[in-house]
């Protein structure tokens, strides 16, 4: 990437990042995971692309499009929130609060993303309402999430923690390159997954038939071949890159965990995602465009799902029987544990899309968000000076100010906020 092209991609993505987070082109020299999983699928991807490393932004990663090197922007915020999902799901000791904390993770989520993607006022209603009353408070200390997951060993949660967002993206670039979309997922195929999907969700005919039309004509609203095809080069360059890093450090690789790290990341990938498109249009007054694009969200990662399934079940029979060819024995085994890792994931799933549900009636719902959330805060923090959200609110008032400028209702928060750790 030449220098003139460097500057402009910078002052594009400060502005997509905001002013207060900190980035950089990631040091494609050094020894690190990242390198490792970078040099082993750049081949593959087709054209040249520039990881940003961002520090102190918002749980996304993206790629900017217009220019020769296309730079992706690489946010440790997305790693965090992954990681704490992730254990959100798996903890036993949340099973009584897990729809809870989803709702109030989810309300968070769309809080920060509506930031920069919606509005900003209703950002800090999404806020308050995740911070007001918490039951049972899950430390969510900027950094520390990264610190714990360095820690851990470099094996199949390390892996798919930090690199299936990164290799999703990538993804997409790999398409572009080898425009693959089509004979990877013929439209028949397309349009089977996606009439089974629509079947599993209580939506009406009308829903229903536009969205399978929309969907086959190619909708941006209702892109399914394209991001299967981004899941599906995930899921396989994680295969590859996992086993090698693990066998270059002498590591037992367990192709059982790797399947399960999958399930997870999958279902992490489209709660983040079902957030961020709620933050996108919560504010605006279009009930229409609301139900298109949010609450064909969970009909879309079914079909996504349905599509990699077989390539899943295939690469994990090739690797776990060492075989070029896996028969149908082999399959069907891949194919039972694929199924009794979702069933032993089910509840969770539900308990947080129980949350995901309710934190989704607040943003699209305008009769259901409460009243008076701001007075409720100052109340409560006003008997609590030790309250965890003080220092939460200043965070995130910091954040609009990064985008926007503070607005009124980032003023009122910050003012509250400040007062009350002054006291």
């Amino acid at each position: 990437m030449v220098e003139s092209e460097s500057r402009l991609v910078e002052a594009v993505l400060k502005g997509q990042v905001g002013k207060t987070a900190s980035f950089f082109a990631y040091d494609r020299s050094g020894t690190t995971p990242l390198n490792y999983v970078l040099d082993i699928v750049q081949p593959e991807v087709g054209s040249e692309f520039t990881v940003y490393w961002v520090q102190n932004g918002l749980p996304e990663i993206f790629i900017l499009s217009g220019f020769s090197s296309a730079p992706i922007s690489y946010n440790t915020r997305y790693v965090e929130m992954s990681y704490l999902l992730r254990r959100h799901f798996l903890d036993d000791a949340l099973n009584s609060f897990r729809a809870e904390i989803a709702e109030r993770t989810c309300l968070r989520l769309m809080a920060e993303l509506s930031v920069r993607h919606g509005s900003p006022d209703w950002g800090v209603r999404a806020f308050l309402k995740a911070v007001l009353g918490q039951g049972i408070f899950i430390a969510d200390i900027p950094g520390a999430a990264l610190m714990d997951l360095e820690v851990q060993p470099i094996e199949e949660p390390y892996m798919a923690t930090w690199f299936f967002g990164l290799l999703h993206e990538l993804g997409h670039l790999w398409q572009r390159h080898e425009g693959r979309v089509d004979r990877l997922f013929p439209i028949e195929d397309v349009t089977a997954a996606t009439t089974v999907a629509l079947d599993q969700f209580p939506y009406p005919d009308e829903f229903k038939r536009d969205g399978l039309a929309r969907a086959l004509a190619g909708d941006a609203t209702f892109t399914l071949a394209s991001e299967a095809a981004a899941d599906l080069f995930a899921i396989i360059s994680l295969l590859r890159t996992t086993f090698s890093i693990m066998q270059k450090l002498e590591a037992e690789f367990q192709i059982e965990a790797f399947v399960r790290e999958v399930v997870l990341n999958i279902n992490i990938t489209a709660l983040l995602n079902t957030c961020k498109r709620a933050a996108m249009i919560a504010g605006e007054s279009s009930r229409e465009r609301r139900s298109d694009e949010v609450l064909f969200q969970p009909v879309s990662y079914y079909v996504r799902a349905l599509l990699t399934r077989r390539y899943l079940e295939d690469a994990v029979a090739r690797f776990a029987f060492q075989t070029h060819d896996p028969d149908q024995t082999q399959l069907n085994a891949v194919s039972n544990l694929i199924d009794e890792i979702n069933r032993s994931l089910e509840t969770a799933i539900d308990e947080f899309e129980t949350g995901l549900a309710r934190a989704l009636r607040f943003a699209l719902f305008p009769e259901e968000r409460g009243q008076n959330l701001m007075s409720q805060l100052a109340s409560e923090i006003a008997s609590n000076e030790h309250s965890p959200a003080i220092s939460e609110a200043l965070g995130f008032c910091d954040l609009i100010d990064s985008f926007h400028g503070l607005n009124d209702s980032a003023s009122a928060l910050r003012r509250i906020a400040t007062y009350s750790n002054r006291k």
